[in-house]
């Protein structure tokens, strides 16, 4: 499910066990996954609804691991740590997936979204130092009917979905037929 808030699209996820809910941003853009959390200093992060993975028993960090991102051209700079976790999105869960935890960001929290949802089909993975590590859709895609994704916005509800693997043909989301493009891997999958 999506929710909208002033424009911009927030998926709920679902990270750890027990699982605490982060509103993550879709990037088509983007290969990172990546969920703020307590590791960021209090006085930048407040009382947002962030990735703990003290109270998770799930998680597991990486050792050597780490990344350094940053969007707008550097009015958003983040790096953190890799974890392992199990995460959720709708009715998929990924167990044991890697992905960032930032644990600094050079602007304050204020609202959502608390992570990158990156859907960007990189061959490379995410920019993670020792290695990269696979962004979530190439992390999934073996596990899904098709290779695909579906996305409906409705922009009157501020609600919509993301399906996975398959295009709901039952709800017809969409009118006429629908056009398939291969992905260019060499590019990001842009």
């Amino acid at each position: 499910m999506l929710m909208s808030q002033n424009l911009s699209w927030y998926i709920p996820t679902k990270a750890g066990t027990p699982p605490q809910t982060i509103l993550v941003q879709p990037d088509t853009g983007a290969p990172d996954f990546s969920l703020m959390s307590t590791l960021i200093p209090l006085s930048v992060r407040g009382n947002a609804p962030v990735y703990n993975p003290s109270k998770l028993t799930t998680a597991k960090k990486i050792d050597g691991m780490a990344f350094s991102q940053s969007y707008a051209r550097g009015s958003y700079v983040y790096s953190g740590l890799v974890y392992t976790d199990a995460i959720t999105i709708g009715s998929l869960t990924f167990s044991n997936y890697a992905f960032e935890v930032c644990e600094t960001s050079k602007t304050k929290i204020g609202g959502p979204p608390y992570g990158t949802f990156g859907l960007n089909i990189d061959p490379n993975g995410m920019l993670t130092k020792l290695d990269r590590i696979k962004s979530w859709f190439p992390a999934v895609m073996g596990y899904l009917h098709h290779p695909l994704f579906a996305v409906d916005y409705h922009r009157s509800t501020s609600k919509g979905t993301f399906d996975f693997g398959f295009i709901d043909e039952k709800k017809k989301k969409y009118s006429g037929s629908i056009a398939y493009t291969p992905i260019m891997a060499n590019n990001g999958g842009e």
